[in-house]
Parts: C-alpha cells; structure tokens; sequence
C-alpha cells in the first residue's frame, strides 16, 4: 500500500481523490490550492459555503487530513511532508511552479 499526498484542485484532482480511495492506497494528506493561494478578508470557510466545488466536499468527506502551508515551496509544507513520510506526491493540477 502506498502512502500518498495529493496537490490540487478542480476535476482533475477530485478524480485522483477518488481513485486513490478506491485504489486501496492510503491518501496521508492533501493540499487544496484554494487553501494555499487564499489571502483576503473574507474567510475560507465562509467562501466555501457560498461556492462550494466537488474537491473540497471529497476532502472532508473523506476527512483527508489537510497540509496547511502558504506554498508548496515553503519549509512549513516540507516539514509537513516529511513527518507523513509518502511515497509519492500527485498533482492535480497546481498554480506554482515546484522547486526541486
């Protein structure tokens, strides 16, 4: 079984979300873009009401655990990844180039 982080947002990741749960494969973690690009006044949570999208109801649906972090480049997302210990990460897509 392998352990798997998943980055996204939209179809595409929704999709490999549920493949992964149907794999038998363990889904150790998610990052939602939405959660990682958002800065503003009005809270996440409070937009995610108003417009909710298939991903983020699969996410807690399914009660992935979330990396919280500002980029995927940041340390704070390399220490979270490192202490759930993937064997692979998967992008469904992604607003950011990732650094080596």
């Amino acid at each position: 079984m392998l352990k798997i982080i998943l980055l996204g947002y939209g179809e595409l990741a929704s999709s490999l979300l549920l493949g992964i749960v149907n794999s038998g494969h363990k889904l150790v973690g998610v990052m939602r873009w939405e959660k990682a690009k958002h800065s503003g006044p009005v809270p996440l949570a409070f937009k995610e009401m108003i417009f909710p999208n298939n991903f983020n109801s699969l996410v807690k649906a399914f009660k992935i655990p979330e990396i919280k972090a500002k980029s995927a480049n940041s340390e704070q997302f390399k220490k979270q990844v490192l202490a759930l210990h993937p064997d692979i990460i998967l992008i469904g897509c992604w607003g950011e180039v990732l650094k080596k």
